[in-house]
């Protein structure tokens, strides 16, 4: 049965598993971002109730939720590598990945700045004047001014990954396949503690020397997180061996990643947040993400309706998602609101609005799905056609 579970149905190559891990992952993104509201460090809007509550949800979040991104990011490139070449993977990633952080940057990141420094009282004309002149120099490193990302800073980085894996794996194809023929034989137990020792010396040791500015060409803390993470998922995505052993491991890493957890938060706890165990964080974070692969396997590895429409419309949401919750904050007031009312609000009626825009405009317009990195067509429902008219 466990067996059975990790073969796509139907003979089909598609990881459904995969689909439903990206679609959470960006999905606690829109979480985490509403959460930032309410935390007690800075961002672009924050809550008159703004406190070290939401400091510890986000705590428990923060060490595992980009890296299982980019470790889902590496498993969906091997599946395209199979199929493209390297100059058809480039530009299948571009029109996925650079083309929305292009348009989100224009037209999605100038009202979140603008909202943010006038708020800050750094920014006094009006937001035409501002997104024309000022926006394109809001920030500054070594000299170089860029405007700001926001959250859509890490498409880049999983473009630029792709590719560049993609020219290694056509220039040099047996070192891939030696490199995933020993991720496939290796014990789990031996991956995780690699995994795990290589993000304790990276949290540890090198973001706090370099501090991660999540812009491509000043990163080097992120690149040595988030490479080796999109790496590894690209050499464990045909690892058969591999998805069943974690399959089979998937109890005692949920019973590791809880006492992990435990320990995080309670360490957080006892420093009020100053201080933070970044060695606990960084095992804790890598345990996670080998959870959630391990359950992903056994559970979500089956084709559906809502899979078919979630897949599609998760890009788009996740890009409109931080610029509506910005304007719904600041136009309705919530921030002034009690928590328990701002919080609900805040999260369905960004989720709403942005699913809503995705449904009715953006779905069936092609020029508009192209701009989010979307294929010019909808995905076609599941089961397909033929399908349902032989049943």
């Amino acid at each position: 049965m466990l067996a059975m579970s990790i073969v796509a149905p139907s003979g089909s190559l598609r990881r459904h598993d995969i689909d439903w891990l990206r679609i959470i992952a960006l999905g606690l993104l829109v979480v985490y971002h509403v959460l930032c509201v309410f935390n007690s460090s800075g961002w672009e809007i924050k809550s008159a109730h703004a406190g070290p509550w939401a400091d510890g949800v986000i705590a428990l979040l923060t060490p595992w939720r980009m890296t299982l991104v980019f470790v889902i990011g590496g498993i969906a490139a091997r599946f395209l590598f199979e199929k493209l070449d390297a100059m058809a993977l480039a530009r299948n990633r571009a029109q996925r990945l650079i083309l929305p952080f292009i348009f989100g940057v224009i037209f999605l990141a100038p009202p979140q700045t603008y909202i943010r420094l006038s708020a800050a009282g750094a920014e006094h004309g009006s937001f035409l004047d501002f997104w024309l002149h000022r926006f394109w120099f809001a920030n500054q490193i070594h000299g170089v001014h860029f405007p700001d990302f926001v959250h859509l800073w890490f498409l880049p980085y999983l473009f630029t990954y792709a590719v560049l894996v993609a020219c290694i794996w056509k220039w040099r194809p047996v070192l891939f396949a030696r490199a995933s023929h020993w991720a496939d034989a290796a014990p789990v137990w031996l991956l995780l503690a690699l995994v795990m020792a290589w993000m304790v010396f990276v949290g540890n040791y090198v973001e706090p020397w370099k501090h991660r500015t999540m812009v491509f060409f000043y990163d080097l803390s992120g690149h040595l997180k988030y490479g080796p993470a999109f790496l590894f998922g690209v050499l464990i995505a045909r690892g058969n061996l591999f998805w069943r052993r974690v399959a089979a491991a998937r109890w005692w890493l949920l019973a590791l990643a809880a006492a992990l957890g435990t320990a995080s938060y309670a360490a957080w706890l006892i420093t009020h947040g100053k201080l933070e165990m970044l060695w606990l964080r960084e095992l804790y974070g890598a345990v996670t993400v080998f959870a959630a692969l391990a359950f992903g396997v056994v559970f979500l590895n089956r084709p559906s309706a809502a899979l078919t429409y979630c897949n599609d419309a998760v890009l788009p949401v996740y890009v409109l998602h931080q610029t509506l919750l910005v304007l719904i904050a600041s136009v309705s007031g919530a921030m002034l609101w009690p928590v328990e009312a701002a919080l609900p609000f805040l999260l369905i009626s960004t989720l709403a609005t942005s699913i809503a825009l995705y449904h009715f405009l953006i779905r069936h317009t092609s020029w508009l799905r192209a701009l989010f990195g979307q294929s010019p067509h909808a995905r076609k429902p599941w089961p397909p056609a033929e399908v349902r008219a032989g049943a």
